[in-house]
């Protein structure tokens, strides 16, 4: 039995990042009912900066040197400073292990700087919990 909330920092606070697509490690979320992934844009610069955030997952028992497939879960294109977040509400029919694959577009060497976190929410007696 775990802690019903808890969150797990898939990028660190005030991470920086140009253009360019970047990948977190693979984190693992087996026997899990829900993830929530919040991302905090807090700056940005250059022309039209842009952030697109995608969830793949891949079905494989290790994280590191698998292969992973692009979930049609997908934070909408985020262009502002602000707070997004995405749920994805049946995560038990995912495979093993998820990852967030970030993407910043825009001209004029865009930047921007946010954090990204991710909840594990899962089923236990009497209520949920976080692994």
């Amino acid at each position: 039995m775990g802690n019903p909330v808890s969150s797990l920092n898939v990028v660190r606070a005030s991470a920086s990042h140009s253009i360019g697509t970047t990948y977190t490690s693979g984190f693992k979320i087996e026997s899990c009912d829900k993830l929530i992934f919040f991302c905090d844009i807090t700056a940005k610069s250059g022309t039209l900066p842009t952030l697109n955030i995608n969830v793949e997952t891949t079905p494989e028992h290790e994280a590191s040197g698998a292969t992973y497939y692009v979930l049609s879960e997908k934070f909408v294109e985020m262009n502002a400073v602000g707070n997004y977040y995405k749920v994805i509400v049946r995560a038990d029919g995912l495979a093993k292990h998820v990852r967030l694959k970030f993407t910043v577009g825009g001209s004029a060497t865009p930047t921007v700087t946010f954090q990204a976190r991710m909840l594990k929410i899962i089923r236990t007696r009497g209520g949920a919990a976080i692994e």
